[in-house]
């Protein structure tokens, strides 16, 4: 389990490295569904790894700290950390490519809220999904639930939307492996289904 916080904090200094080092790096690195579609391949890794201010840094840093300690506590591997975090993301970005060629993605949050996804599967078994679900789902929504409570105007419901769908992305990505799959084998002249699982 070591290997999940050596991973994540490996992570965490390039997301500080990128932004401040690299000038106009949401410029040059962002998710653009039409620069993509032009040729520029890159920004389907790269978009994760940019943050449009100090404070979605920030926010983005806080957020991979909390889901590492989480990883760490349900028994996530280093491998599978960092498998979720790419693999979510570019799924979600090529959607994007086909669906909102003109919305600019940017930041760390959609593959830290499909590792949240995964979680809120892989924590199961300590905590009920009926509960565990709805609690990672209020983080998601927590801004809109503040604006609503505080009477303010609702910002940021497509970023919502997105995150949304990287956490629903994560469920995804650890259940398919789960599914029960059907072998049938010969024995004694007769085809048996025999039934397993993978994990």
């Amino acid at each position: 389990m070591k290997r999940l916080f050596i991973i994540s904090s490996i992570l965490a200094l390039i997301l500080v490295l990128v932004f401040f080092l690299i000038p106009n790096s949401q410029e040059l690195l962002s998710f653009s569904g039409t620069k993509f579609l032009a040729g520029e391949v890159y920004r389907l890794i790269t978009f994760s790894f940019v943050h449009v201010n100090l404070s979605h840094l920030i926010e983005n840093l806080v957020a991979l700290a909390l889901v590492s300690f989480l990883g760490f506590e349900f028994g996530l591997r280093g491998k599978e950390f960092i498998t979720y975090f790419l693999a979510i993301s570019l799924v979600i970005a090529l959607g994007d490519a086909f669906l909102f060629p003109l919305l600019v993605i940017a930041g760390a949050s959609l593959g830290i809220y499909g590792i949240l996804g995964a979680l809120a599967i892989k924590g199961s078994n300590f905590i009920p999904k009926k509960v565990l679900i709805p609690v990672f789902i209020v983080s998601i929504f927590y801004k809109v639930i503040l604006n609503i409570f505080t009477s303010q105007p609702i910002t940021n419901i497509e970023q919502t939307l997105f995150h949304l769908s990287g956490f629903l992305t994560g469920i995804v990505f650890i259940i398919i492996p789960r599914f029960k799959k059907k072998k049938y084998i010969l024995s004694n002249r007769k085809w048996i289904k025999k039934e397993w699982k993978q994990e």
